[in-house]
């Protein structure tokens, strides 16, 4: 188990380290460190009419999806997590 923390950690920091922020401290790293590896991630690149944004699928997670929605609302690849943050669909 604190192996498989630290991998998540370095990796966080890896993929996710934007603006002096260290990755795991970004809500990106947050979830990756939380839940590991997304099963799906679904990118929606910038465009004129909308922000870019993720979307992460985790098909089993404590026996129930979960789906985080990230935001990157200023395009500085700093993505925000967005409402539910325990990443259940009601």
């Amino acid at each position: 188990m604190k192996i498989s923390y630290y991998y998540r950690l370095e990796l966080a920091n890896r993929r996710f380290t934007v603006m002096r922020r260290d990755g795991w401290q970004t809500d990106r790293g947050m979830i990756l460190i939380m839940y590991g590896e997304p099963d799906q991630i679904e990118d929606f690149p910038f465009e004129s009419s909308n922000s870019a944004y993720q979307v992460w699928s985790y098909y089993n997670v404590d026996s129930k999806p979960r789906e985080f929605l990230f935001i990157d609302e200023w395009n500085s690849n700093d993505y925000v997590l967005q409402y539910p943050y325990d990443g259940v669909r009601y």
